[in-house]
């Protein structure tokens, strides 16, 4: 072996080698202490970015199992109102049974009138209060009253165009109306959504503003100073206008195009600002049930019936029983009552047994997913110890050969003398 000094291989491959073993010796280290397989991009940079996927979907499958259960929940809340409305029915029913014998006098139904009216009154308050998080469950509107909001369930039938609503808006505002959440659609065509501004410009197909490029254009439109397009999806369409002017300060309409559909199309109609509803029942159909999300992806939803328990929606209002001929009408509406309320019962009880069976299903679609996902990132300890055994046993015999290495130099001293 060659006697130098100035470059000292033995010690520079035993540094490398020392370095090398540090490095692994390490991530070893940070292996155990996160009990992660990939604790960086650098790790697995293709099983991070599958991993953060399935992250994602994991997630919001464990709140959209959340979400099942508060469905579940306001079905509860929704059927406990309706047990007790269904026992107060069978004690009127009772009552009225009792009022059509004849053993009684006038004075005695009189007497059992005043029961049965206040058994209804009390159908109304259960039907009024029943709620879920401020959401009614028993009182839903009827078909002609709409309450204003800034969200609204349509559906509109084919060959139609129909103003669905207007937003009153002030100079300098900007608003935003959008559809999404379409639950059907007509054939070939979506629903194209139209706004017109107060002085009778048409934002939208159809429209001067908008070409045919899907980009508006304010050219001849003094209303805002700018005006957006987004979307014409199966899923989304969505207008936006900027810093309304003078000109354009008063109420802008929405309408629906449906024109170009052969079947009814359903979806949500949204605004930032509060819309008031221009249609009647007999042109638009209302949709008073409510969303759920049953998944982690859009469209994932299931829409459940609320119903009116009220007793006008009944048929139980009045419900006399004097005289005697008014007690067998009042048993034919009170039997019709019953019927009614027990296939509300029956949905109710379909939609909870459903929403149970997602529960199952959601459960093991999260197992299955995480399970996936912890042989991409989560690290076999058992390994992990071996290696980092091995990358400490490396180090220290790294060490001792640089060690040595550091001795050669000496030894040229010791032949100097």
């Amino acid at each position: 072996m060659s006697s130098i000094i100035n470059t000292n291989i033995l010690g520079i491959n035993a540094h490398r080698n020392l370095k090398i073993s540090g490095e692994k010796n390490a991530l070893a280290s940070a292996k155990l202490s996160s009990g992660l397989r990939v604790n960086s991009a650098a790790d697995d940079a293709a099983g991070l970015a599958i991993s953060s996927g399935m992250a994602a979907q994991i997630r919001g499958l464990k709140q959209a199992e959340r979400n099942v259960g508060d469905g579940i929940s306001l079905i509860q809340t929704a059927e406990g109102g309706m047990s007790e409305v269904s026992s107060i029915l069978l004690r009127q029913r009772e009552l009225i049974i009792q009022a059509l014998n004849d053993t009684y006098t006038d004075d005695d139904r009189d007497k059992m009138q005043i029961e049965i009216s206040q058994l209804s009154k009390e159908i109304d308050a259960l039907a009024n209060n029943t709620q879920f998080n401020n959401i009614p469950l028993l009182n839903i509107p009827p078909g002609n009253s709409i309450i204003p909001g800034k969200s609204i369930d349509l559906v509109i039938p084919p060959t139609t165009q129909i103003t669905v609503g207007s937003i009153t808006v002030a100079e300098g505002e900007s608003f935003s109306v959008w559809i999404d959440n379409f639950t059907h659609v007509s054939g070939a065509d979506f629903p194209d959504l139209v706004i017109i501004d107060p002085n009778g410009n048409r934002f939208g197909w159809g429209g001067q503003h908008l070409n045919s490029s899907g980009h508006v254009t304010t050219t001849n439109a003094d209303s805002c100073e700018f005006a957006e397009y987004n979307g014409y999806t199966d899923q989304y369409e969505r207008f936006d206008f900027t810093n309304v002017t003078s000109a354009g300060a008063g109420v802008w309409h929405i309408i629906i195009d449906n024109s170009g559909g052969d079947v009814d199309s359903g979806f949500t109609l949204n605004s930032d600002k509060e819309i008031t509803p221009e249609f009647s029942s007999d042109d638009v159909e209302i949709e008073n049930n409510i969303s759920i999300q049953l998944g982690s992806n859009s469209g994932n939803i299931m829409r459940l019936e609320r119903f009116d328990c009220r007793t006008n929606a009944l048929g139980i209002d009045p419900l006399l029983v004097n005289p005697r001929s008014l007690a067998e009408l009042a048993l034919m509406k009170i039997d019709n009552a019953v019927d009614i309320l027990n296939n509300y019962r029956a949905t109710s009880g379909s939609q909870q047994n459903r929403l149970e069976f997602v529960t199952h299903c959601l459960t093991l679609f999260t197992i299955n997913l995480e399970s996936s996902n912890s042989r991409i990132v989560d690290v076999d300890m058992a390994k992990a110890v071996m290696d980092l055994s091995k990358e400490n046993a490396k180090t220290q015999s790294a060490t001792l050969m640089l060690a040595q290495a550091n001795q050669q130099p000496q030894k040229v001293v010791d032949l100097l003398s």
